[in-house]
Parts: structure tokens; sequence; C-alpha cells
């Protein structure tokens, strides 16, 4: 049953197409449904990756790995 669950929640997901910038300080991220890319600068989503570690909550992917 959790597994149907999870597939539902799976199938409902907008795709994200995520790339960076050739300098990398900046992530582009193409949204499906927005006709403009929403950027984000690296160091920005390094410092809420940061204070995730920090709060020690349960997250699913390694942000040591993200952050590289």
């Amino acid at each position: 049953m959790e597994q149907e669950n999870l597939n539902q929640n799976y199938e409902k997901r907008t795709p994200v197409k995520v790339r960076s910038s050739r300098d990398g300080k900046w992530l582009i991220f193409r949204v499906e449904g927005f006709e403009q890319p929403i950027i984000l600068a690296a160091n920005y989503l390094r410092a809420i990756l940061d204070s995730a570690d920090k709060k020690k909550t349960q997250m699913p992917v390694n942000v040591e790995q993200i952050k590289n």
C-alpha cells in the first residue's frame, strides 16, 4: 500500500531540468508550465543545504553529494 502511494505521488510530480551556468555561480531550473526559468545563486542553495544539514533533518539525499 505504501508503495502504491509513492507511485501515485511520483506520477503527479512536475518534471524539472536543472543545469548550471558556465562559471558555476548560477543554477537554472526549467520547470514545465513556467515560461521563465528559475535562476538561483549556487551559494544560496549551498547555504540552504548547510542549514538543513545542521538541523539534522531527514534528507532523502546526501547533502555533500549535492554541494559538489
